[in-house]
């Protein structure tokens, strides 16, 4: 018994020792706590939503969902598949959805196409789209006008030219301008 106590000892010395501390471990029943400083740099109210949603596990607007979405579009698009394309984009103000499935269901509606997406998706800027679309220009009071929805409520994905604005309703995204983001235009930015 001695021979073990003393092996013990020794262990916890060496264990120590390779810690660097210089005092010996007192057990504790309770969990250490420790306190960083706070952030210098203030959240932006978008971050504060996405990080509060994070921690309940909500779902949250991440550039990954965006993709997702932009993808099932494109296929929706190539298959002429207007279900799914509508389920994409967000319902449209004042037009019925015969007239929005009329609209949807011509050739080359939605200026879109893969190998140009997957370069958006790369490349492209992504964040709110206050702080994406340019702020010169009506476009974006315009955009957000015509939806009748707060900046706080959107995101984008921008590489010049190419832009898709995207409204989160707590749990999925939803399209409401997808511009230019066909393979001509957009293939000729560079990679970083």
């Amino acid at each position: 018994m001695k021979t073990l106590a003393i092996s013990f000892f020794l262990i916890s010395i060496t264990v120590v020792a390779c810690a660097g501390h210089r005092e010996p471990v007192q057990p504790t029943d309770s969990p250490r706590v420790v306190e960083l400083a706070p952030s210098p740099i203030s959240p932006t109210p978008q971050l504060t939503a996405t990080r509060a949603a994070a921690s309940t596990g909500e779902a949250r607007p991440t550039k990954g969902a965006a993709a997702d979405l932009l993808v099932k579009l494109c296929t929706a698009v190539e298959k002429h598949d207007v279900d799914t394309i509508l389920g994409c984009w967000r319902t449209f103000p004042e037009i019925s959805e015969a007239q929005v499935r009329q609209m949807f269901a011509r050739e080359n509606a939605i200026e879109i196409d893969r190998e140009a997406l997957d370069k958006l998706i790369k490349l492209g800027e992504w964040g709110p789209i206050s702080e994406v679309y340019p702020s010169s220009g009506a476009n974006l009071s315009n955009l957000l006008g015509y939806w009748k929805l707060d900046a706080s409520q959107c995101w984008a994905l921008r590489l010049a030219p190419a832009e898709v604005a995207l409204h989160w309703d707590g749990k999925v995204f939803q399209v409401i301008e997808c511009d230019d983001l066909h393979k001509p235009r957009l293939l000729r930015a560079r990679e970083r």
